[in-house]
């Protein structure tokens, strides 16, 4: 798929990979597919791993207003990870 990748883009690549598959399936089969404010809440916590510092750090307890809270962050921490590694690799602006 991508021969001339670096090592560090092919593991980005392959953590989202490993990301979308679950993150998905909450909205396909999962605790959020019914109830549009719970995934409107998912959401509102997934956009907060975008920011950086203090402001970026995703609380399990934010999380356990959805059935599988614990999954839920997980999932979050591995997208605050994906995300870090793009943008560390990614040029400025």
């Amino acid at each position: 798929m991508v021969p001339h990748a670096e090592a560090e883009d092919l593991r980005i690549i392959c953590g989202w990979g490993n990301w979308i598959f679950p993150f998905d399936d909450l909205f396909d089969n999962g605790d959020v597919r019914k109830d549009t404010i719970q995934a409107q809440n998912v959401m509102q916590h997934l956009e907060q791993t975008f920011c950086e510092g203090d402001a970026g750090s995703t609380d399990q307890a934010l999380f356990g207003e959805v059935g599988s809270s614990k999954s839920l962050f997980e999932l979050a921490e591995m997208h605050r990870g994906i995300y870090k590694s793009i943008a560390k690799r990614c040029s400025p602006g």
